[in-house]
């Protein structure tokens, strides 16, 4: 799994006063989505920059002993629990802000626009930025060959605008997703011997999962 599943590239771009820009570039190496089964598992980006003496100065997607994803002061983030209709992270192309995660993951509302990880409640379509395999194709490629292949198909497009990354290629699609990190460092930080780790977690079940099914869960006996 750790060897065949997804690869992790980071590339240093520049640091100029206490900005430090980089590039990290995941490839997934499976022949299908990633992550891929029920809805409500996700896969995400973990980036630390950490100075000389390995200490945390920087960082995106950390999380807490029980895997709830947390800010740069340790609290678990709003966006971890979907605790209403617009509270969710979105698909990024730039990260710029400690409380700002780069998930791969698909989120789905029902009618009433109320995020649900219901397998019969599934109404409209939010966010799935999942990472495609490479040599995928968008639906539209198979338009022409019928309208059964072409329904199919169509539920492998992502929900995903603006992002080169996820557009069709043609049969040479990478199957890649590259983020620009743009990291403001402590004012008077020593820069020298920094250095950039990240690491992309897969997570079956995620908090708003179990935060849905204590919500639900009656007391006691009915």
């Amino acid at each position: 799994a750790q060897n065949e599943t997804v690869d992790v590239g980071v590339q240093v771009q520049s640091l100029k006063d206490n900005t430090l820009t980089f590039d990290v570039t995941v490839q997934n190496k499976t022949g299908h989505r990633f992550p891929s089964g029920v809805a409500f598992r996700r896969a995400f980006l973990e980036v630390l920059v950490t100075d000389k003496m390995g200490n945390i100065v920087w960082s995106s997607g950390r999380t807490n002993a029980v895997g709830v994803i947390v800010d740069a002061a340790g609290r678990p983030l709003k966006t971890e629990f979907l605790p209403d209709r617009n509270t969710f992270q979105p698909h990024y192309q730039q990260i710029t802000q400690q409380d700002q995660v780069q998930i791969y993951e698909e989120l789905t509302q029902n009618a009433d626009f109320d995020f649900t990880t219901s397998f019969i409640h599934r109404v409209h379509d939010i966010k799935d930025n999942r990472l495609l395999p490479m040599g995928w194709r968008s639906s539209d490629h198979f338009k022409s060959m019928g309208e059964v292949l072409f329904e199919f198909m169509e539920a492998t497009d992502p929900e995903v605008h603006g992002d080169p990354d996820y557009e069709d290629q043609g049969p040479s699609f990478p199957g890649k997703d590259k983020i620009q990190y743009v990291a403001t460092l402590p004012s008077g930080l020593n820069t020298s011997g920094l250095s950039v780790q990240a690491t992309l977690y897969y997570q079956a079940i995620p908090p708003y999962y179990l935060k849905q099914r204590f919500t639900t869960a009656p007391n006691g006996p009915a």
